[in-house]
């Protein structure tokens, strides 16, 4: 895949985007056998498993009413953080067992196109007391999480994934930031794509005069309408999109 990843976008367009895919997401959401009632109210659903002080959930994907995934981080350990994913089955929450991280790890990011087709990113660290954070890619199959490999550019010496968005079995987008080394200051954004055999690293601007540029989440109406928001060292918002090619 050549070429720049996604084309800078005004942010006045922003809200409009962000508030049309909500709507959308949520009738997508209600397409899915959960009918629209007005008497209906937020309800408990009773508390995760993993009862930790360090415990952080920074994902949710609800696929049905008896199919909800969450997933973030728990420390099992004073020293050790670690991939936490547990499932909703309608009636109880259960812990599901995720691969061996090393010096642990945290997911950020989750999307899925099926039950058996679910997409995880996030942060990892390969040895104890290792400073350097690398890309997390996470699939579950329907029975089991794995890690993916990555082809990580070797220009990039430290890593994070926040956001995925999952189109297809064979076209998966990953977003968020690196850094050339772990005491620079100068942070890129920074993508990756899952294109049914291997994960590549894709070209993405970044605004001039900017030393630190932050992907926060990506969201795809098809496979030719993605957009990315982040924010730089500016203060201003950034926003991006790929229309299939650039």
């Amino acid at each position: 895949m050549a070429g720049t990843l996604f084309r800078s976008i005004p942010s006045f367009f922003v809200c409009l985007i962000a508030l049309t895919m909500t709507l959308s997401g949520y009738t997508s959401f209600l397409s899915r056998g959960v009918q629209k009632d007005d008497s209906i109210s937020i309800k408990a659903l009773g508390p995760a498993i993993i009862q930790e002080p360090a415990l952080e959930v920074a994902a949710v994907l609800p696929l049905a009413l008896n199919n909800v995934w969450i997933a973030g981080s728990y420390s099992p350990t004073v020293s050790l953080t670690a991939p936490l994913y547990e499932h909703f089955d309608g009636m109880k929450w259960t812990v599901v067992p995720n691969p061996s991280l090393g010096d642990g790890g945290t997911i950020r990011g989750l999307s899925a196109q099926s039950s058996r087709d679910i997409w995880a990113v996030g942060t990892y660290r390969t040895t104890p007391n290792n400073p350097i954070d690398l890309p997390l890619i996470e699939h579950w199959n329907g029975s089991h999480w794995s890690m993916i490999n990555q082809n990580y550019s070797s220009t990039f010496a430290t890593g994070s994934l926040i956001s995925v968005a999952a189109l297809s079995a064979n076209n998966v987008w990953m977003v968020g930031t690196q850094r050339r080394s772990i005491d620079d200051a100068f942070t890129q954004t920074f993508v990756e794509h899952w294109d049914g055999s291997q994960i590549r690293a894709v070209a993405s601007p970044n605004p001039v005069h900017t030393t630190s540029n932050y992907f926060k989440a990506i969201t795809a109406r098809s496979a030719n309408d993605l957009w990315s928001v982040g924010i730089s060292d500016t203060g201003n918002t950034l926003t991006e999109h790929w229309d299939g090619s650039q």
